[in-house]
């Protein structure tokens, strides 16, 4: 960094830390992503049905000694339902009860339908998981009773079943959390994308609405360090941001509360690492592309809305790879944001990939960060920048 570049970094430097409000602004999205994150994950958690012993309060369990010999051999404790509970369960002290006919065993033995009642409230959410187990129970008894019938009346029960759909999910629920995490390369891939917007729009858009631009052109400093400082000075918050993220989702996935969901999430020094080395090139493409946009700006409105558009670019490539719309390609690994949300998601798989392909990125972003710097720089010699706001 040479001496002007130096200069200019410092001044837009100081007047980026001196805007206080727009840098909090821009680093409160670092809260946002991991936070998100830790919604879907315990959304996840919640959604996914329980496993292990598990206590069915039964009204009239006497009447059906079948049902409560398949409950046991299911690792199910039948527990005596209160006589109240229908109450407690719509005053939400029970999750979901079970009451058995008085005329259920006689119902069996005249082959009609036995008639169980199932007791929950839709309401509350572990109501319902909880009545979604007992109903799962309940329908698989059923079934063996089915069969049970046929056999005495001398019909085998696969004669009457065309079609046997036998389910074999294997999905874990590490499998399921790893599809939640699919989404957090995006979320880190938009961190120094927001964090550079403000100061890009101001360094760039801010000074020429403000009439400051046009003097900071006539001073006697190249336009390579102008462009330079400029884009350097947009990179600090661009870094920030992205390491309150990485720091805010390591948080997220390591508290207690993540982690008492039984989901296998988490984001260990290594992957931090590897994620916070993959991820640095884009602190310098993101100012450079935001500088380069703002700059053919007029005024902080105006640019602001390209730059909303320009966030959308580091997204599309992430929502392409997470809901598997693409097929990941060789060439793909060295194309800015489309490889580094490749990389992401292999890093968090416990897939980094190797040096080289990482190094190949590297300087293919970089790269990209220098070409939009030159275009900086040479669109500061173009005679529409000195001119002042209102001449339209």
């Amino acid at each position: 960094m040479n001496r002007e570049t130096w200069i200019v970094w410092k001044t837009e430097a100081k007047d980026t830390l001196r805007d206080r409000r727009a840098l909090a602004a821009a680093l409160l999205y670092a809260l946002f992503g991991p936070l998100a994150m830790g919604l879907a994950l315990a959304a996840l958690a919640r959604a996914t049905p329980p496993e292990g012993p598990f206590d069915l309060f039964v009204a009239g369990a006497e009447r059906a000694p079948g049902l409560a010999a398949f409950l046991a051999r299911e690792r199910v404790k039948v527990v005596v339902a209160p006589a109240d509970a229908r109450a407690q369960v719509r005053a939400g002290t029970l999750d979901v009860a079970v009451a058995i006919d008085p005329a259920y065993a006689n119902d069996l033995k005249r082959f009609r339908p036995g008639r169980i009642e199932l007791i929950w409230d839709d309401a509350r959410g572990k109501s319902r998981r909880a009545a979604e187990r007992a109903r799962s129970l309940l329908e698989r008894y059923a079934a063996t009773e089915r069969n049970r019938r046929l056999l005495a009346r001398g019909v085998v029960p696969s004669s009457v079943a065309p079609i046997l759909i036998l389910d074999r999910d294997f999905a874990t629920p590490a499998a399921r959390a790893g599809g939640a995490l699919a989404m957090l390369p995006i979320f880190l891939m938009l961190a120094p994308f927001v964090g550079a917007t403000s100061a890009a729009i101001d360094a760039t858009a801010g000074e020429r609405e403000r009439g400051s631009l046009e003097a900071l052109l006539l001073l006697p400093v190249g336009r390579g360090a102008l462009a330079a400082g400029k884009l350097l000075a947009a990179a600090l918050p661009a870094a920030a941001a992205l390491g309150l993220t990485l720091l805010g989702a390591r948080w997220v996935l390591g508290s207690a509360a993540v982690q008492a969901l039984d989901l296998a999430v988490g984001l260990d020094l290594g992957r931090l690492a590897a994620l916070a080395g993959l991820l640095v090139p884009l602190a310098l493409l993101a100012p450079a592309t935001q500088v380069l946009a703002a700059l053919f700006a007029r005024t902080f409105k105006e640019a602001q809305g390209y730059i909303s558009q320009l966030l959308l670019v580091p997204m599309v490539p992430g929502f392409l790879l997470a809901f598997g719309s693409v097929e990941v390609r060789p060439w793909m690994r060295a194309i800015p944001l489309l490889g580094h949300q490749i990389f992401a998601g292999e890093i968090l798989a416990g897939k980094p990939p190797g040096l080289p392909e990482l190094a190949t990125l590297a300087l293919a972003t970089i790269g990209a960060a220098a070409l939009c710097g030159f275009a900086t720089a040479r669109s500061f010699d173009r005679e529409r920048l000195l001119r002042a706001t209102g001449d339209r």
